[in-house]
């Protein structure tokens, strides 16, 4: 699109330069252009009046001339020394008045192909541009290239295809269409090929495959090492509660597990402390009732039994008092029966009782 557009600006070049010569004027031959009219045509090599009397004169065709008699712009090439060949634009000076000559002009091609074409091409791309016949308008490559038979059935419309081609050993992967020419001009259609060697063309997607699959290598490892870390964080009050239950089928009746995940865990724990400390209790209190009976069984002195019931008695019982008589149902003697404050550092009180009084009351 940009090399159609060019076009299109010379185009607008030598139709203003058309204007400022005289469109009632005749010119009787073929001549060079004035310098001052040259000045505004800076992107042609060569502008040139050329005198018209008849179409085989310039070999100029009918369709050609009914072209040129419509004010268009006539887009040729014509061949030049070592068997190249010159871009040229001509159109008519008045086309009511052929008298007036033709304007020709020759495009510097050197401008032309390095301004629009050498500068927006990327580095490792090349560029070729043909004509219907094949034949090389321009070429980026060094060497004449032939390129594979398109297979193209209408030159004239607009047309994009993609295909691979080799050269010298080398691959290539390339893109053509069409410049259609003829409406504007009355010119065959350009075909522009765009090649780029096959390794650099694949090269962004042999980087992207290396770059997918290091992405997604690093995405499974950051999966699996977050779901590791998650399912150790699941398991760990699942690790305590069963060390817990351990230490308590081991004896351990103090043991207490602290969870603080808060969820079904955490209430978990929470009933195991409660149950480790009520089988905590109830093991302390038989333990506490089995020492005082076998202290009592294995001492006779009265005094002694009640000192260790007065000092055992509250590791089983919450109270703030223990009141304690020994009875004899044979012996009428009256009985004493011994209070002791559990908080108080004063020796127990001693009441004396009749021991027939409180069997009758019993």
């Amino acid at each position: 699109m940009l090399l159609y557009n060019h076009l299109l600006t010379l185009k607008a070049d030598l139709d203003r330069i058309a204007t400022e010569l005289p469109s009632d004027g005749t010119v009787t031959e073929d001549m060079t252009i004035t310098a001052s009219a040259k000045e505004a045509g800076r992107q042609f090599r060569e502008l040139r009046l050329l005198m018209y009397d008849s179409p085989t004169r310039h070999q100029l065709d009918s369709e050609q001339v009914k072209h040129l008699q419509a004010g268009n712009t006539l887009l040729r090439f014509q061949p030049a020394t070592n068997d190249s060949r010159q871009l040229v634009l001509i159109r008519a000076i008045n086309p009511d008045r052929w008298e007036a000559g033709l304007l020709s002009a020759r495009v510097d091609e050197a401008q032309f192909w390095s301004t629009q074409v050498k500068e927006t091409l990327p580095a490792d791309t090349d560029l070729i541009i043909e004509d219907q016949g094949r034949q090389a308008i321009y070429s980026t490559f060094p060497n004449p290239m032939d390129l594979p038979d398109l297979q193209r059935q209408d030159l004239a419309a607009p047309m994009t295809e993609t295909f691979v081609w080799q050269t010298d050993g080398q691959e290539y992967v390339a893109g053509a269409w069409t410049i259609p020419l003829r409406y504007i001009f009355l010119a065959d259609p350009w075909i522009i090929s765009l090649s780029q060697s096959k390794e650099s063309a694949l090269a962004p997607v042999d980087q992207f495959r290396h770059t997918f699959f290091l992405v997604i290598a690093s995405a499974l490892s950051a999966v699996v090492l977050l779901s590791l870390s998650h399912i150790r964080r699941s398991l760990q009050p699942v690790t305590l509660l069963q060390e817990g239950t351990a230490r308590l089928a081991g004896g351990d009746f103090t043991t207490r597990v602290a969870v603080n995940s808060h969820d079904e865990f955490e209430d978990l724990a929470t009933s195991f402390n409660n149950m480790t400390g009520t089988l905590s209790q109830q093991f302390h209190m038989l333990e506490t009732l089995s020492a005082i009976s076998q202290s009592i069984l294995s001492s006779h002195d009265t005094s002694a039994m009640v000192k260790i019931v007065h000092s055992r008695i509250s590791e089983t019982i919450a109270c703030d008092a223990v009141g304690m008589t020994l009875m004899d149902p044979d012996n009428s003697k009256p009985v004493v029966m011994s209070i002791g404050q559990l908080n108080s550092q004063s020796e127990n009180e001693n009441i004396p009782v009749s021991s027939r009084r409180m069997i009758s009351r019993s």
